[in-house]
């Protein structure tokens, strides 16, 4: 298993989205690029968190 930390800002200062960076090996690893869109399923089941991000 690889971890990676990422820090988390607003998306920009007119809105309370947020926004992450992709850490370079999992862009490798998923084969993205600026422009790609990314699908994230989300699965919360007795208090653990499931996320699975694909390329669409």
């Amino acid at each position: 298993m690889l971890k990676f930390k990422s820090k988390i800002n607003y998306a920009n200062n007119k809105s309370k989205a947020l926004k992450v960076g992709l850490p370079k090996k999992v862009a490798e690893i998923l084969e993205v690029e600026a422009g790609d869109t990314m699908e994230w399923s989300v699965d919360v089941e007795n208090n653990e968190i499931k996320i699975i991000v694909s390329k669409e």
